[in-house]
This record gives structure tokens, C-alpha cells and sequence, in this order.
């Protein structure tokens, strides 16, 4: 599940004029920098940066990288000198871009207040310079934290370094509303990773998903446990991007996870049902949660995760993760050995490849054959024409796997990546380790 909250400036950045006697380094980061391809802007920044000439190339740069890569500790430092050093040349545009960058990720980490201010104060620059807000987002994006200005931040507190617990893997309930043939058809295809939850001294299950922006309550069980519902509403849009609906958020204040203390989640709260259309989901933990753990080592063969310190180390190993401004988190992998970047989506059982992988790949998958699937997630269900791929090759941190029967969309779905991997890729690992500190996956 991908939460869509709020838009932002169409462009992050727009090109940085360099002169004509630009290094070629100078060149290749910039030109980096305007295609957003963050794996290889990080992996070659660090071999040329001493041969960069531009001091603003280098300060975007660093910039760019603290936020993608989960570095909150840099990225104000980053944005402050970016911003008092190199205002004249960077021009108004992008000064805005930085800060609405900089307040999306304080927000997202539980500094409201800071984050409604620094939009407000891109707000009044623009106003200032005699421009409109109107169809950025703006408006709606300040709404959107001041409303909770006032709200504790998240945190997670543990007894001790690591909290370890057993999950389980199994379906989840099909929708009430759902046909008998659908009930059957689903049967086996929507495995998810479920973790015991207590709240109030009651226990529950909450569904482990990294596909989800945010955490998520239907409002049944928002109701049920207590969680203090927030006085707005708010624009939600699904995977496909396509309409949207107007939600509540609500604030739970506390819950224990395996000895672990978690408070002050905030959560979206949706209509009974509404959190997928094809499958009933009452509770979801998403990427806010996981980013307050920090590491998580899932081991598929004893069912059990370990939040807080994992024992393997990176050793080194470049990121193959990075965290985009609304919480989608990505991963660096090989398919049939090209280099490509996917969504990471505990949340959803199968891997697939999206249009975009689709456009460049309509030669090699001109033979394969067409079925009719119906797919379903938050706000619509839709039947589609996917073609499978009888057999893929996707390596992770030198980890190779096969899948089977891989369906590729051919038609625009919404997704900015080449693919999703999903847990059916995942459980082909005995043990993964996501470590968002080090931004690795191994």
C-alpha cells in the first residue's frame, strides 16, 4: 500500500546553471542531480568530490543525499548553508524546493510545528516575490502539520538493545463484501507479515508494511482502542494515484510491540474496508513506525524479527535503499542482471514490473501471453491486462533468486519505479536485514 499525503513542487530541483569551463565532474553530478537517480549520485559523489569545482553543486548535493539517505542530523545543516551561502544562485525556486524538502522530512519525524513553520515561511516568499501558491500543494501541505503542530513527536523506548518477537505469515481476510469466487481466487495470494500488538492490555495484529507511507487505522478499530482522532481531514490518494478520498488522522498514544514501547503514532484512519478493497485490514505499521526502530532482521525460516541492533554489519556496503519525501522506500537490485530500482513493499505479497520497467523491455516481452487480473488496494479495484514472465533473476547485495510466472503491467499504474518487491521475493532469503541507519538491505 502506497499512501500518497501531499504534493509538493513538480520539480525538487531544477538544473544548476554551470559555466561553460565546468569539470567533468561538475557536469556528471549535475546532470545526475536532474534525472533524481539518487543510487548512482551517491555512489559516484563520493569519488569526485574533491575534483567538484561548484561550491553550490557540492552544497545541492550533500543536501539531496542527507535527505534521500535518511541523514535528518545533516540535512538542517545542510539546508542552512545551502540556503544563507548560495540564495542568489540557486534563485528563488529552488530556494522554496529545499525548504519544502526540509520541512516534509522534519514532519515526518514528529517536528510539526517546525515543519508547518518553515512551509509557512515558503509560503511567504513566494507570496513576497509576487508569485501564487495556488496548484502547489502548499496550502495543503501546511494544513497538514499545522493541524498537529501541538502533537508529541513519535518515539520507541527499549528495554534493552534489541526486542526480539515472533510474526506470522498468512492471509489477510477477504472483504465481506467480496464474492465467494473472489474469496477462493484470493486464496494463497495475499500473504502478509503479521506482528502482535498490545494496546490497553489487549492484544491484536498489526500487518508489517513497508509499502505504506504511514500507519494506517480503520475506524472501527481506531474507535476500539482508544486512538484520539485528530480535528481535520485530509487528501489520501492510493497506489494508482487516481482519485482520493478526504480522512481522518487519529493518535495513538501508546502500544507495546514484543517489550518495546511505541508512542504517540500518528495514523491515518479510514472507513471499515477502505484499506483495501479486495481484503478486510483493520491496523497497519508502516514506514513512520519502522523508521523509529531504525534496523529490523526478519527471519523467514524461525518466524521471528528482531527490531533495534542487528549482528551482521554492512561492512562498508554502498546503500541500496532510499527513502523518498512521502516515505516510499526503494531498493537498488538487479533484474535479469540491469540494474534497477523497485519499491520495497512488505505489504504486498507478489514482485512485479511496472510500466516503466514495460517501456523499455517491449521487444524481449513481445511473445509472453496476456491475462486478465483483477487488483485491488486502497480506493479501487481493477481488472487489468498484465503479461507474465515465465521465469526472473533478481539479485540483492549479491544474493540471487528466481521468481516464477512474474507479471509485468503494460498499461500506466503509478508506479515511478521499475518494479515492487514484495514478501514472495523477500521469503526467497533465509534472513534480511533493513538497516535505515546505513540505508542497506542485505
Amino acid at each position: 500500500m502506497n499512501m500518497k499525503l501531499y504534493k509538493v513542487l513538480t520539480n525538487l530541483l531544477s538544473l544548476i546553471p554551470l559555466a561553460l569551463s565546468a569539470q567533468n565532474a561538475d557536469q556528471r553530478i549535475n546532470e545526475l542531480l536532474g534525472c533524481e537517480d539518487w543510487f548512482a549520485l551517491n555512489r559516484e559523489y563520493s569519488e569526485v568530490k574533491d575534483s567538484i569545482q561548484s561550491d553550490v553543486l557540492k552544497s545541492m548535493t550533500e543536501t539531496m543525499l542527507a535527505a534521500y539517505f535518511n541523514r535528518l542530523e545533516e540535512l538542517g545543516g545542510n539546508l542552512k548553508t545551502l540556503i544563507d551561502k548560495h540564495s542568489e544562485e540557486i534563485g528563488l525556486q529552488n530556494i522554496c524546493n529545499m525548504l519544502t524538502l526540509g520541512a516534509i522530512a522534519e514532519g515526518s519525524n514528529g517536528r510539526y510545528s517546525l515543519a508547518a513553520d518553515m512551509i509557512e515561511s515558503v509560503i511567504d516568499r513566494i507570496i513576497a516575490a509576487g508569485g501564487s501558491i495556488e496548484g502547489t500543494g502548499l496550502d495543503g501541505t501546511y494544513e497538514y502539520f499545522n493541524a498537529v503542530r501541538d502533537l508529541p513527536a513519535p518515539s520507541i523506548s527499549m528495554r534493552r538493545k534489541s526486542v526480539k518477537m515472533p510474526f506470522s505469515i498468512k492471509d489477510i481476510p477477504a472483504s465481506e463484501s467480496a464474492s465467494e469466487e473472489m474469496k477462493q481466487k484470493m486464496a494463497g495470494k495475499s500473504n502478509v507479515m503479521w506482528l502482535p500488538v498490545s494496546i490497553n492490555g489487549k492484544k491484536y495484529e498489526f500487518i508489517l508494511d513497508t509499502g505504506a507511507s504511514y500507519s494506517a487505522l480503520s475506524k472501527s478499530f481506531a474507535e476500539e482502542i482508544g486512538a484520539e482522532f485528530v480535528r481535520d481531514t485530509i487528501d489520501l490518494h492510493g497506489a494508482n494515484h487516481s482519485g482520493g478520498t478526504r480522512t481522518q488522522r487519529a493518535l495513538i498514544r501508546q502500544m507495546n510491540i514484543g517489550g518495546m514501547d511505541v508512542n504517540n503514532i500518528l495514523a491515518y484512519v479510514l472507513s471499515d474496508n477502505q484499506l483495501d478493497t479486495l481484503v478486510r485490514t483493520d491496523a497497519i505499521l508502516g514506514m513512520d513506525f519502522l523508521k523509529l526502530a531504525g534496523n529490523i532482521s526478519i527471519d523467514f525460516k524461525r518466524s521471528v524479527v528482531i527490531f533495534g541492533h542487528v549482528e551482521r554489519k554492512s561492512n562498508g556496503l554502498i546503500p541500496n535503499l532510499y527513502i523518498e519525501p512521502n516515505n516510499t522506500i526503494c531498493l537498488s537490485a538487479d533484474i535479469n542482471n540491469e540494474q534497477q530500482n523497485l519499491k520495497l513493499d512488505t505489504g504486498c505479497t507478489m514482485t512485479d514490473l511496472a510500466y516503466i520497467w514495460y517501456c523499455t523491455h517491449k521487444d524481449s516481452t513481445s511473445n509472453l501471453e496476456k491475462s486478465n487480473v483483477l487488483l485491488g488496494t486502497y480506493g479501487s479495484t481493477e481488472k487489468k491486462g498484465l503479461l507474465s514472465m515465465p521465469e526472473v533473476s533478481f539479485k540483492v547485495d549479491g544474493k540471487r533468486a528466481i521468481l516464477h510466472n512474474v507479471l509485468i503491467h503494460t498499461t500506466p499504474d503509478g508506479n515511478q519505479h521499475s518494479g515492487t518487491v514484495g514478501l514472495e521475493l523477500l521469503r526467497k532469503f533465509r534472513k534480511v536485514d533493513i538497516n535505515l541507519r546505513d540505508m542497506t538491505l542485505m
